[in-house]
Parts: C-alpha cells; sequence; structure tokens
C-alpha cells in the first residue's frame, strides 16, 4: 500500500511538472486570450452585437460547470476574454444562452485532448460561434435516421429507438406551449417508456395514447446533430411483438437491428428488406447487426413519407419441443385407430369389445365399451396432454422461463407416455 500511494504522488507531481512544461513548450497552451465573433445564422450570418459570452470549465459526471469568465459582444459581433484562472490541462468551452438555447463550441485545449478524436486544433484566439432565433412554430421536420434495436428477454424484448431529427429552417425549434417538439409514433403496449440519460436538455411527455420529447432543435446548417434516444419493454404474447407504427414525419432511412445472439428471432417486416448484416454506428463505435432497412441517411428523398405504415411483428423461433409435442399428439391420433381396429378383427365372434392378445400393453381394466365404439384417451391422459399444450403456449407467449418449461413439460410427458405404455385409453360408444 505505501508503494502505490508513492507512485500515485509521483504520477500527479509529473502531471504538475508537464503542465508547466507546456506553458514554456507549446505555443498554444501559451494563450492569454480567448477572442472571435458571434454570428447569428438566421439573418445571413449578421454580427451578434451585445451578446454575453461566457468561458466555462464543463463538468463531467457529477462536477458542476465552472464559469471563468464572461464578457459582451461589441457592435461587430467580436470579443476578447482574458484566460485567467485557466489550467494546464483544461479543456474550456465558449458559450452563449439566447432565446431559450445554449450554443457553444470548444475554445481552449490545453493539452491537445480533442486530437484523440481527430478534431483539428483549437484556434483560441479566431473563434466563430453561430447563434439562431428561436421559434415556438413547427418546421418542416424529418428524421434522417430511424433506428429500431431489439434485444429479447425471458418475459419481455428490450426495445431502443435512436432518431437523428433534421431542422431544414435557419431557427431553433423550441416546441409549443408544452415544449414538446417531436411527436413520437412508439407501438401500442409499449411499457417503462424513458428518455434516454444520454440525451440532456429535453424530458418525455405523454400526449395522449403516445409521447413527445422536448428537446429544443437546431437548424441543420448547424451540424449539431438532434438525437433523440427512447427505451422501453414490449411483452411477449402469443404470435408475438407488433411494433408497427404510422411514421408521423418523412424518413430516410428506417430499420430493425438485432445482435447476433437474436439471430433466431424471426422479423416480418413486408416494407424493410432481408436479414442482412451491416456495421451500425452505435454510441460513436462501429457494431455488428442483423438488419431488416430501407432507404439511405444519404438519400435526397425520404424511403417513407409522412403517414406511411411500417409493419414488423417479431417472433421467437418455435421451440424443438413443440414440435415433439406435435409428433407426440399425432403418434397417439394413428396408435388408436390401430388399436381399434386390431380389436374389432379379434371381435368378430362377440359384441362384447375384448382386449386382443396381440396388444398385450393395453390393459383390459382401463378399457372399456363396446367393439363399435371409438378408442379415445382417458381423462387421466386427456389431462397430460392439456397440461404439456398449455406449457407450450405459454412458452410461445413468453410468460414462463425456458428452465421451468422445460422441466414441467418433461414431468407431464413422462407421465402421459406411462399410461399409453398402461393402455390408458377407452371406448367411446
Amino acid at each position: 500500500m505505501p508503494r502505490l500511494l508513492e507512485i500515485m504522488k509521483s504520477l500527479r507531481y509529473l502531471g504538475v511538472l508537464l503542465g508547466v512544461f507546456c506553458v514554456f513548450l507549446r505555443p498554444s497552451c501559451a494563450a492569454q486570450n480567448v477572442a472571435g465573433r458571434v454570428v447569428n445564422g438566421t439573418n445571413n450570418n449578421s454580427p451578434a452585437a451585445n451578446v454575453t459570452i461566457e468561458l466555462t470549465r464543463p463538468g463531467f459526471e457529477r462536477e458542476p460547470t465552472v464559469v471563468l469568465a464572461k464578457t459582451k459582444t461589441d457592435a461587430a459581433g467580436r470579443f476578447t476574454i482574458p484566460l485567467k484562472g485557466a489550467r494546464p490541462d483544461d479543456l474550456l468551452t465558449a458559450r452563449i444562452s439566447w432565446q431559450g438555447f445554449t450554443y457553444e463550441i470548444p475554445a481552449y485545449d490545453a493539452a491537445g485532448k480533442l486530437k484523440q478524436f481527430n478534431i483539428p486544433e483549437i484556434k483560441s484566439n479566431a473563434l466563430e460561434l453561430t447563434i439562431f432565433d428561436s421559434t415556438r412554430t413547427p418546421p418542416p421536420l424529418s428524421f434522417t435516421v430511424h433506428h429500431v434495436a431489439i434485444t429479447s428477454q425471458d418475459r419481455d424484448l428490450k426495445c431502443i429507438e435512436r432518431i437523428v431529427v433534421e431542422n431544414p429552417s435557419r431557427r431553433t425549434y423550441i416546441g409549443g406551449a408544452n415544449g414538446a417538439t417531436v411527436n413520437l409514433s412508439l407501438p401500442a403496449g409499449a411499457q417503462a417508456v424513458a428518455l434516454d440519460e444520454k440525451i440532456r436538455g429535453g424530458k418525455l411527455v405523454k400526449t395522449g395514447d403516445n409521447y413527445a420529447v422536448t428537446l429544443p432543435l437546431t437548424p441543420q446548417i448547424y451540424e449539431s446533430r438532434n438525437a433523440i434516444i427512447v427505451n422501453y419493454t414490449m411483452p411477449w404474447k402469443r404470435g408475438g411483438i407488433d411494433l408497427s407504427r404510422k411514421l408521423l414525419y418523412p424518413t430516410k432511412f428506417f430499420f430493425i437491428a438485432r445482435e447476433e445472439k437474436d439471430r433466431e428471432l424471426v422479423i416480418t417486416a413486408p416494407e424493410l428488406g432481408k436479414d442482412e448484416t451491416q456495421q451500425i454506428r452505435i454510441d460513436d463505435q462501429p457494431q455488428a447487426r442483423l438488419v431488416n432497412s430501407k432507404g439511405s441517411p444519404q438519400s435526397p428523398k425520404p424511403a417513407f413519407a409522412a403517414g406511411a405504415l411500417v409493419s414488423m411483428n417479431v417472433s421467437r423461433p418455435t421451440n424443438p419441443l413443440v414440435w415433439a409435442f406435435v409428433a407426440f399428439v399425432g403418434a397417439l391420433c394413428l396408435v388408436v385407430p390401430l388399436t381399434l381396429l386390431r380389436g374389432r378383427a379379434g371381435a368378430k365372434s362377440t359384441p362384447q369389445y375384448r382386449v386382443n392378445s396381440a396388444e398385450p400393453h393395453l390393459s383390459q381394466s382401463v378399457i372399456h365399451g363396446h367393439g363399435d365404439g371409438a378408442l379415445l384417451p382417458t381423462p387421466a391422459l386427456q389431462e397430460c396432454v392439456a397440461a404439456i399444450a398449455k406449457l407450450d403456449d405459454d412458452w410461445q407467449a413468453g410468460t414462463i422461463a425456458r428452465v421451468a418449461y422445460q422441466e414441467q413439460r418433461a414431468t407431464w410427458k413422462n407421465k402421459a407416455l406411462q399410461m399409453l405404455h398402461d393402455g390408458d385409453v377407452r371406448t367411446q360408444l
């Protein structure tokens, strides 16, 4: 433990020394001011005069954002902020709160942290920050991408919908009276609906039978993605899960995706393409997914118009035990008539039904009736068959866990087989 503490202290001292050397060796670290200009994108990038701009140190995790300094732009939209209080490893932003929305850009990157994301070096003395006037009048929105990700669980289907919204206007849409900007068309029966924690600055609101999001939408020319991520679950039902919906906005690229572990899920989506393995960017990382899709994000025209119906049904593959049960019932239906025919052949000399000596496995104690009747399972055997059928239905509906299903089914099946072996059938007049 003492050795570990010494190493941690050494690393801390090394960081301080590197910060000091950075001031002398790196010109970008030696900047004395953050300066630039602010323009209004709604008014053809005209200078934004008398606008308050802040230099901030963004908070990470639970740390609050710290405002280091602030100033106002002059008549030409220009500003200068001294770098007092900046640290050698700081990544600072310049931000402006304007008409209900906050615009910000990286302003100072002393340690070059943004290089790992292939972002060009910041020119702290020549910044340009664009702001837009806000509106409560809905612009003609469309979806660049609508991604429905599904993951199977024991009793339900976990769904994540990722949407990128296009605002073609030159104003930031901040919503109507309740602040709602984007209406969602989630499938009927969605449970535990929640806006993903990655989406900040908005919230989920109930609108009639569905939901909407109160997320300000910046213009497309601002080059900041208007992303929405919604999580929910769908319970398994007989016949599968219906994810169908009527699209509310024109959509360039719509797809449903699942992981390799869910390859056996059956996707019925007539309006979408067949299964195809693609690399999808999720959380800025390319990941392989099985995809049923239509359209392209780069397409100049939407793949689906507003109001289009996209049908999607997700079902589990039929369990092999279900087919085993079907075969079992089929065999039972064959054995009973054959037994009846053999019984009739041995009973022509008498009207009273007797057990054929060729079928010693059918005990006379459980077979009764007349030779002109049809052999049927006794109530006890029928109970076994009905129990197996119900278990298979519960499995298809997702209301029973795999282990419980297999154990209970094996118990009832063994019981039924024992009854067949003992000749548990009867004659119906």
